[in-house]
């Protein structure tokens, strides 16, 4: 018989670990040591690092919704660049050298 997934979502992990820790009892490790082996058995290699993961996603997805490109500044940047993609030229302009320094 198959497996089937089962998806589990907390969302704080902090409870989830206490919770956790009542049901051991007293086999169960200290707090953080328990939040550690959480963060490890999702896939990052501790507390901080998963702290670190989610808050660069949240970065990210701000990011993206703030930061539209103007398409004039598309079109000029674009401009510097010949047929082969090869830039011709260094941009004057500090918002066109961003976008040549992205494509590059």
């Amino acid at each position: 018989m198959p497996k089937t997934p089962l998806p589990l979502r907390a969302d704080d992990l902090t409870p989830f670990a206490r919770r956790l820790s009542q049901q051991l009892g007293k086999a169960s490790p200290s707090h953080l040591t328990l939040m550690n082996m959480l963060a490890r058995a999702a896939g990052y290699e501790n507390v901080q690092h998963m702290r670190a993961a989610h808050a660069s996603a949240q970065r990210l997805d701000r990011a993206a919704d703030e930061r539209l490109a103007d398409p004039r500044t598309v079109e000029r940047a674009l401009h510097q660049f010949d047929a082969a993609g090869r830039l011709r030229q260094w941009p004057s302009k500090r918002s066109v050298q961003t976008l040549a320094l992205w494509v590059l």
